[in-house]
């Protein structure tokens, strides 16, 4: 798939005795996709990180999605916090939108020494919180408008900290809205039960989009399928 490889390699980052992972895995549902995700390293020690759905298909959407990608790294790139990241994109975005396409996205940094993670989100599906002792949990984070439809004045930011083992786990909606033959959707609580404990940020990628398959049992895959993780460790866990 062409747009594949525009798409940057996962970072690994070491900050303080931490080890900060990060995957992530899109599969298109067809040669053109509108899923994306990225990302940036600052100062090097902070990981941004944006995943992203386009509401269409086809080569309009991959345009709009390397539209949205470009813009997004300019935003996160002048600093400030992924609220303003949005804000500034929302902004850019909305210009010359012709076709009226929008995008979901979820724009997020964390620390990788002290785990501190701020979120916000323009629409977007809900990401898990993977704790080290096994409890998971969707995250409340507070969202405005998608990119592409009007201008919001702001986008509320979400504040937390991961603690050592703890991962963070985002998606696009080709995961939770994925179908079987049934036409049964795989759901968000199959989604949490599908996380292992313990797995690092490639791990919780492939499980999780092996687990949507499985689910589909052959069913055509109908929208794109993206998983990002972010594994968040102890250097001396073996990867240091």
């Amino acid at each position: 798939h062409a747009e594949l490889t525009i798409l940057p390699p996962a970072p690994t980052l070491h900050a303080d005795g931490h080890c900060l992972q990060a995957h992530a895995l899109l599969e298109p549902a067809k040669a053109v996709g509108g899923d994306f995700y990225t990302f940036f390293v600052r100062d090097e020690r902070v990981l941004w990180f944006v995943i992203g759905d386009v509401s269409d298909k086809g080569v309009p959407a991959a345009l709009f999605m390397a539209r949205a990608m470009t813009v997004l790294e300019v935003a996160t790139s002048l600093g400030g916090t992924p609220d303003k990241a949005l804000r500034v994109a929302a902004a850019r975005l909305v210009e010359g939108n012709d076709t009226c396409m929008f995008a979901t996205v979820l724009c997020g940094a964390i620390d990788a020494g002290s785990g501190e993670v701020v979120l916000a989100s323009a629409g977007h599906e809900a990401p898990v919180l993977l704790h080290a002792d096994g409890r998971r949990e969707f995250l409340d984070v507070p969202t405005g408008p998608p990119l592409g439809v009007d201008i919001a004045d702001s986008y509320p930011l979400w504040r937390g900290r991961l603690q050592p083992g703890d991962a963070l786990v985002a998606y696009t909606d080709g995961i939770s809205e994925a179908l079987d033959g049934g036409h049964n959707a795989f759901g968000t609580g199959r989604l949490l039960t599908a996380l292992p404990v313990g797995a690092d940020a490639r791990g919780l990628c492939e499980v999780l989009v092996a687990a949507a398959h499985r689910f589909a049992d052959g069913a055509a895959q109908s929208d794109d399928i993206t998983v990002l993780a972010l594994s968040f460790d102890p250097s001396t866990r073996g990867n240091a």
